[in-house]
């Protein structure tokens, strides 16, 4: 499995493991409270990720999908 975490402010980070070639696991922590996601690379690839992005767009495209 391949993992990668990133730290975004304070107490709110993003880890993204690969389970198999189409399927990821997403944590979001926020506040120290952690939401647990499973997407396809198809619905990763269209979660829009950048330095000006704010952890409250991140939760949102999460939970459009």
């Amino acid at each position: 499995m391949k993992s990668v975490n990133l730290q975004l402010d304070h107490n709110n980070s993003i880890e993204i493991t690969q389970i198999d070639n189409t399927l990821f696991e997403v944590r979001l922590g926020i506040n120290g409270s952690i939401s647990m996601y499973y997407m396809t690379r198809a619905q990763l690839e269209n979660l829009e990720l950048g330095a000006d992005v704010h952890i409250e767009t991140i939760r949102a495209g999460l939970l459009n999908d």
